[in-house]
This record gives structure tokens, C-alpha cells and sequence, in this order.
């Protein structure tokens, strides 16, 4: 019934997954994966469907963002929301293309913080997370919008 993907960490032999090790950030809110040995690894939510991650000069981080490498290609405020589509270079899953919505922050505040991380994490006073992630796709985009004109109108 499901699709059989494989796990491939740029190295041959199981993957640390197929091993049953976990992965974790090594800081809060996005560091880098690692495994629990401290080997490189790729994030669970990684696109699996790319090409492997080997090593190189600069580190690949394949599906998973680099929250300090991005570019806005769109953004509307709408009340207190604000919805982006920001590109991360480094990121290969839908050209590393992201829409998210923010609450109570301005794009320039936003802009300001350097690190944007389209993740969700706890409420943290130096970095600000989205509170929704929509499909980076037009439609997408028209579901952003709704989401953020109908949370106005409720709040």
C-alpha cells in the first residue's frame, strides 16, 4: 500500500533510521540532524525522493532548510498575520519554496530576526515561528490568504 522509499545518508550499509537510532537537532530551534552517535543525518521530515547527501566542502542539507539562507519571494500582511513565500537555495523539495503565516509580526521585524525557520517550535523571544505552512503552489498561496482573512475575522 505505501511507497517503499530509501533511506540513504551518503554512505553505503543501513541508515541510522533502519538501525532504529533516533535523530535530533544538535541547537534549538535548527541546527543541523545528527544521530544519536553524532554522525550526520537527515531530518525525519526530509524529502526521501532526492538524491543522497554526501560530503562536500559545503554540507547539503537536502530537504531540511538552512534558516539563515533565504530569500522572500512574496509577502502580504493581512491584520496581524503576515504570509510569506520564501525560497531556501539549500533546500530541494519544491525548489526550496515555502509559504508560511506568522502571527503579530511585521515582514521587517521579521527580516530583522536574520534566522527564519519555516518549522514550528515553542514560543521563543529571539526567533519567531510560523503558525501555519501551506502547499508552495498558487493554490497554496489562496489557502494562506483564507486561513489568514478568516483568523482576523475571528479574533
Amino acid at each position: 500500500m505505501g511507497v517503499n522509499r530509501p533511506i540513504s545518508r551518503g554512505r553505503s550499509g543501513p541508515s541510522s533510521s533502519s538501525l532504529g537510532i533516533g535523530v535530533r537537532r544538535t541547537s534549538f530551534p535548527s541546527g543541523p540532524w545528527v544521530d544519536a552517535h553524532g554522525n550526520p543525518a537527515r531530518s525525519p521530515n526530509a524529502d526521501y525522493s532526492s538524491s543522497p547527501t554526501t560530503s562536500t566542502a559545503k554540507t547539503s542539507t537536502g530537504g531540511n532548510p538552512d534558516p539563515n539562507n533565504w530569500k522572500i519571494v512574496k509577502a502580504k500582511e493581512v491584520g496581524k498575520y503576515l504570509i510569506l513565500m520564501m525560497q531556501y537555495p539549500d533546500c530541494t523539495n519544491y525548489e526550496g519554496k515555502k509559504i508560511m503565516v506568522f502571527e503579530n509580526i511585521t515582514l521587517v521585524d521579521l527580516v530583522n530576526q536574520k534566522q527564519i525557520d519555516p518549522h514550528f517550535f515553542p514560543a521563543n523571544k529571539k526567533v519567531k515561528s510560523p503558525i501555519a505552512r501551506f502547499e508552495p503552489t498558487d493554490r497554496g498561496w489562496v489557502m494562506a490568504e483564507a486561513f489568514a482573512n478568516y483568523m482576523k475575522s475571528v479574533r
